[in-house]
């Protein structure tokens, strides 16, 4: 089809969802960008998902689908959005993403220029989460040096997968499942489908072209629960994916005065308990507006976190 200049390949948008408060948004920009369909797993509260989209006026739009997702967590929700899409090219789009203008035309391009591609677009974090949220900082400025990183090596697209701008043909969804039970309800799901994808043959594009909001934000306590859980994920990754290269060492880009706190905390008896108030301390701090000061005691919890999960 991508050699036909008579026929214009079909995209579906599946959108995993908890009802994030964005979710309107993100399914009406798809719509008004000539989406073929809009499909809507509710993997958890159906009744917020389309009570949402209703009251947004979305609900009764003919290419809008809601349908009750599995309940475990992101990748078997995008397997069953998948499921029921239709079009030619799947976009998977995270619930808190808000495509910019030419989104699903930008993927539809891409996609007719060669077959077996995935597609990754660019999701900045909203520069109004980042003039608020501590958190948001620290995952904008993660974010920004991956792309760097991918700017500069193509090849690593598919081996460093950053989820929620995503897109392959469904043809080629039919070769990699979204989710494996091997590696069910992890936080790194969208590294493994990555490293699925290169060993099916498919090949990894980045296109900063592609470009959407993310509205990300969590409070430093789920933010420092989750630096702990994919460090855990880390090792199974590599158990399975021996070429993975793994996360940076979390010490690297601390200031001399951060590594001494990092290395009192893993002292047997004061080490717990540095670590302790070390990090109650900063769910305090990084609760405030954004600061060098509050970013840095967020920075290093995160990096005392990484530790005590890698023990």
């Amino acid at each position: 089809m991508a050699g036909d200049p008579t026929t214009e390949l079909t995209v579906s948008v599946v959108v995993p969802s908890i009802g994030r408060g964005v979710l309107a948004q993100v399914v009406g920009n798809a719509l008004d960008q000539r989406a073929h369909e809009v499909v809507v797993v509710a993997d958890a509260r159906l009744d917020l998902v389309s009570d949402t989209l209703r009251q947004a006026g979305r609900l009764d739009d003919r290419r809008v689908q809601v349908i009750a997702g599995p309940g475990r967590g992101a990748g078997p929700a995008r397997q069953s959005g998948v499921d029921a899409a239709t079009g030619d090219i799947v976009l998977l789009l995270d619930d808190d993403v808000v495509p910019g203008p030419g989104l699903v035309d930008g993927h539809r391009a891409v996609h007719a220029e060669g077959a077996h591609r995935v597609v990754v677009g660019y999701m900045p974090v909203a520069a109004e989460l980042v003039a608020r949220s501590v958190t948001a900082v620290i995952y904008a400025n993660d974010y920004e040096a991956e792309c760097r990183t991918l700017d500069a090596d193509p090849s690593r697209v598919l081996a460093q997968l950053w989820g929620g701008n995503v897109s392959l043909r469904r043809s080629d969804c039919a070769l990699v499942p979204q989710a494996v039970a091997t590696f069910a309800d992890e936080p790194r799901e969208d590294e493994e489908f990555g490293f699925r994808c290169l060993r099916a043959g498919l090949i990894g594009v980045f296109d900063r072209r592609l470009a959407a909001v993310h509205w990300h934000d969590r409070s430093v306590a789920a933010f420092l629960d989750l630096a702990g859980a994919q460090v855990r994920a880390s090792r199974l990754l590599r158990e399975q994916y021996p070429e993975w290269v793994g996360f940076d060492d979390p010490r690297i880009g601390l200031p001399a005065r951060g590594r001494c706190v990092l290395w009192a905390t893993t002292l047997p008896v004061i080490g717990p308990v540095l670590r302790a108030s070390f990090v109650a301390l900063a769910r305090r701090l990084g609760a405030g507006a954004p600061s060098p000061a509050r970013v840095h005691a967020v920075v290093l919890a995160r990096a005392i976190a990484q530790v005590a999960a890698a023990r």
